[in-house]
């Protein structure tokens, strides 16, 4: 299967380009205000501070559990009354309980089967322990060591119980992406990695980027996140795309636009082009090419010769 698929670079430049056209232009959805949560920084803290870092080194680790909005809300409210550098001194039974009052909206930390209190709780010793309690000094000399930092810490070996939680390839290309914006980390934009995330891959398979054969009804997420990952790198680096901006307009189109699911409305507000919005399971084991999420596909046509004459 690997080898079937195939990655159109000329399609990533052109969707890529056309993203971020509309980015430039403020066009729908790029008109609203704050329209990007993680780039919000909280009351009463300094950009780029260690509370600032802090902030989004913990929202990173929900960020894929809730709706971005609500999950960078709600962090927010953390932040601004809760000092983060005091949880590596809590259990995850206290950090639990300090969080409850402001992240009811991700899960009530009781409950919730994501345990944010644990999450944070971990993820707090082990950055106190392995890097003084400050996310800034995850970066190395390199791109590809700083994200393995984020994911892995100085761990050696790559256990699940002695990495940090809740962060794999994409969540460390999202902390990349926010320390390189608020230019904690100095980064060149165009050589950092985007967020590769299903609004993504649907968009990526119905415009074209990954192609499969008419025979294949089905194809790996990981792999898909694999291959998008490196043509999207490929495509920033070679033609001076800043992938800051580039993440945050496809992320932007995907989660206002794209999650309407509705071919008139793509065909009218979006410039990229998608032929399909292609399903995906549950699991995010799976996407199914050939499908079609859309409604509205059959009466395009109708619509288009009214609004013509």
């Amino acid at each position: 299967m690997k080898d079937a698929i195939k990655v159109n670079y000329q399609k990533a430049v052109k969707i890529a380009k056309a993203a971020i056209g509309m980015f430039e232009r403020r066009e729908y959805p790029f008109n609203q205000t704050n329209l990007f949560p993680d780039a919000i920084v909280p009351q009463g803290i300094t950009q780029g501070s260690l509370e600032h870092s802090l902030f989004l080194f913990y929202a990173c680790n929900f960020d894929s559990s809730q709706r971005a909005t609500i999950v960078y809300e709600s962090l927010r409210n953390v932040a601004e009354n809760l000092d983060f550098s005091l949880l590596p001194l809590m259990s995850a039974e206290t950090v639990a309980s300090a969080l409850a009052p402001y992240m009811k909206k991700i899960g009530d930390p009781e409950k919730t089967l994501l345990k944010p209190g644990e999450i944070i709780a971990h993820n707090s010793r082990k950055l106190a322990e392995e890097y003084g309690g400050d996310p800034r000094n995850l970066a190395a000399r390199t791109i590809e060591q700083t994200l393995y930092n984020i994911q892995h810490g100085r761990t050696r070996h790559r256990k699940p119980g002695l990495k940090f939680r809740q962060y794999g390839p994409g969540k460390a290309a999202l902390l990349m992406k926010n320390f390189v914006r608020f230019g904690i980390w100095d980064f060149p934009e165009t050589d950092i990695p985007i967020k590769i995330d299903r609004h993504l891959i649907r968009i990526s398979v119905g415009a074209g980027v990954l192609e499969l054969p008419t025979s294949f009804s089905r194809g790996r997420i990981d792999r898909a996140v694999e291959l998008l990952t490196q043509v999207y790198l490929k495509v920033t680096r070679r033609e001076g795309i800043s992938a800051v901006a580039l993440n945050d307009a496809f992320w932007a189109i995907g989660s206002n636009s794209c999650v309407r699911n509705d071919d008139i409305f793509c065909h009218t507000h979006c410039r990229l082009g998608c032929t399909n919005r292609p399903k995906i399971d549950e699991k995010l084991t799976w996407y199914y090419p050939q499908t079609e999420h859309r409604t509205d596909v059959d009466n395009l046509f109708r619509h288009a010769k009214e609004t013509s004459s």
